[in-house]
């Protein structure tokens, strides 16, 4: 009976460290699949945020382009008039 046992408490000591090692490896699979879940969607917002830093530059330079630098031009127009008239 001693035998049997010792046999018994070896395996049942093997199914436990079989089960430790298993869980183990499950842990370190999903957290590389989440890191690599977490550098997919870091990837993918960094290049959304500079499609959209690209497009507001745009949308400036063209609301500059468009209405704010004839404006100007206008303006200094008018101004050197001012200035080169005889007084």
């Amino acid at each position: 009976m001693d035998n049997f046992e010792k046999q018994f408490k070896r395996i049942e000591d093997n199914l436990l460290q079989a089960m430790k090692d298993e869980g183990r490896s499950n842990r370190d699979f999903v957290r590389q699949e989440i890191q690599a879940s977490e550098k997919r969607v870091t990837d993918k917002l960094m290049g959304e945020i500079q499609a959209t830093e690209q497009r507001i530059v745009d949308s400036v330079s063209d609301v500059l382009s468009g209405s704010v630098l004839p404006q100007l031009d206008n303006h200094e127009q008018r101004l050197t008039k001012l200035e080169t008239k005889p007084a």
